[in-house]
């Protein structure tokens, strides 16, 4: 073999090594990910853990579709004024959501509802919207289980709620189910962590908790404590969102899930004395995501944020 032949094999190999070498190189990973997705298809009810979620023009899919009312004024029921509420637990199962509850019998409620030509209405957070009523027994088993008179009712195909005209962004339908106020809710495992350190500094005695108090969407790790309240866009996976404010937080915070009572003062005392009332980001969606998905292990890459050294006007109390 002369010198030419003897290069060109050489180089030849060198380009085969580098090439192994570049695709055995693994992508760099996110500093921050996605560890847990939930949907609450009965608002104030359980929870569900998914993998994997649509995204709808109202947020998750089957998220908050539904929502109990009270006869006398058909004013929505929460773990606020009935806490066992968070013991009534969905399942997913095909094309139906399966209900349990303690010394209740189950429930099978179809994901595409029952009524589809009962219209009601609903009053939540002082403003009225029309819905279907889910019809007799569902108010029955609802009613029996809570103790009070109540029906289920569910959002309509043309369901018009938007969040608050102050958190509008342009170009966007700004749509939410029966959510607070928001169509997503994020919650950090690390500043769940450090939320937990500042209550056991002041008492501890108190019961650790974990980010189920708060009923997030969309639960992230790798973050510094309380990094995301600075937060304005991120992509998740690929799909856009934004963070136009924080969450005031209620005494829903102090509800045990598992047990379905209040427990202390905690963690909501230590969120009104040190983190100003708010925890959580509140998240609207860009409509190019809708029809797409999010998953359990998704990047966060943060798009934009407020620059260090910068007050944080979300924390004042002008939107309350």
């Amino acid at each position: 073999m002369d010198q030419t032949n003897l290069i060109f094999t050489a180089v030849i190999g060198l380009i085969c090594v580098v090439v192994i070498l570049l695709k055995g190189r693994s992508k760099p990973k996110s500093r921050v990910v996605v560890s847990g997705l939930y949907i609450y298809p009965i608002k104030s009810c359980g929870a569900i853990s998914v993998k994997k979620q649509k995204i709808g023009k109202y947020g998750f899919e089957n998220d908050r579709k539904w929502v109990v009312a009270r006869i006398s004024d058909m004013k929505f029921v929460s773990q606020r004024e009935v806490p066992k509420m968070a013991l009534i637990q969905p399942v997913l199962k095909g094309d139906v959501l399966e209900l349990t509850a303690p010394n209740m019998p189950k429930f099978t409620l179809p994901l595409a509802g029952i009524n589809h030509d009962n219209k009601s209405n609903v009053t939540v957070w002082n403003v009225k919207y029309d819905c279907y009523d889910e019809g007799d027994v569902a108010a029955k088993w609802f009613s029996d289980y809570l103790g009070q008179s109540v029906r289920l009712v569910r959002q309509t195909d043309q369901h018009a709620r938007t969040t608050g005209e102050k958190y509008q962004l342009p170009g966007q339908d700004n749509l939410v189910s029966f959510a607070d106020g928001f169509p997503f809710l994020l919650a950090s495992e690390d500043s769940t962590a450090a939320l937990n350190t500042l209550v056991h500094a002041n008492n501890k005695d108190e019961p650790a908790f974990t980010f189920t108090r708060f009923r997030p969407n969309i639960v992230v790790k790798g973050t510094a404590p309380f990094e995301e309240e600075g937060w304005l866009a991120v992509l998740i996976g690929a799909q856009r969102f934004y963070l136009p404010k924080l969450c005031v937080r209620c005494p829903m915070t102090t509800v045990v899930p598992e047990s379905g009572e209040f427990g202390t003062k905690e963690p909501l005392q230590t969120i009104n004395k040190q983190r100003n009332k708010r925890f959580c980001q509140n998240l609207t969606h860009d409509v190019a995501t809708y029809g797409q998905y999010i998953s359990v292990g998704d990047g966060v890459l943060i798009e934009e944020q407020i620059q260090p050294n910068t007050v944080n006007t979300r924390f004042d109390d002008s939107d309350e």
